[in-house]
């Protein structure tokens, strides 16, 4: 949100405009309906932000596995992979109760083992498609400043290549 700020753009989470939509939490949601329910749910949200301008979006983590997905932020807008080790990952998510697919079957959290297990192998299977963002930051030794100074500079390139190109 702080990159928007800085940018002079909107922000929006896809997540939150969801559950706007939903009447509910993403969690409750993906409990009652299930992944795929919600997947179809995202890329219909998704797709809607086209017209949007100039918005920063942030995307959950299985948004642009999908290859449609991929392929509409890759032609309308600047997709960028704020690219994080599982262990720093683990960290800042180890007190989220938001993400379904981070919590056991009873909806608790996993215990730190389990879940630096699990993001690891989601990692694993999701980098391809996180490597074709044509923004790659890593994060791992950047503070929020260096984060946010860093993201701007290569969003306002990029958006400028863009503009050069057309």
């Amino acid at each position: 949100q702080i990159v928007a700020n800085v940018l002079g753009y909107e922000f929006k989470d896809l997540d939150e405009l969801l559950e706007e939509s939903f009447g509910k939490s993403v969690k409750d949601y993906f409990a009652e309906f299930g992944e795929a329910a919600f997947r179809k749910a995202e890329q219909q949200m998704l797709f809607e932000t086209k017209e949007s301008g100039k918005t920063l979006y942030a995307l959950g983590g299985g948004t642009i596995v999908q290859p449609e997905n991929r392929d509409f932020v890759l032609q309308n807008g600047i997709g960028v992979y704020l690219k994080l080790q599982p262990e720093t990952l683990n960290e800042r998510l180890k007190f989220a109760t938001d993400r379904p697919l981070l919590l056991d079957a009873d909806g608790n959290r996993l215990v730190d083992e389990d879940r630096l297990a699990l993001i690891t192998e989601m990692l694993k299977n999701r980098h391809l498609f996180y490597e074709k963002m044509p923004i790659i930051i890593e994060g791992d030794a950047l503070e929020l400043g260096q984060s946010v100074d860093v993201l701007t500079k290569a969003i306002k390139l990029k958006e400028s290549q863009k503009q050069s190109n057309k």
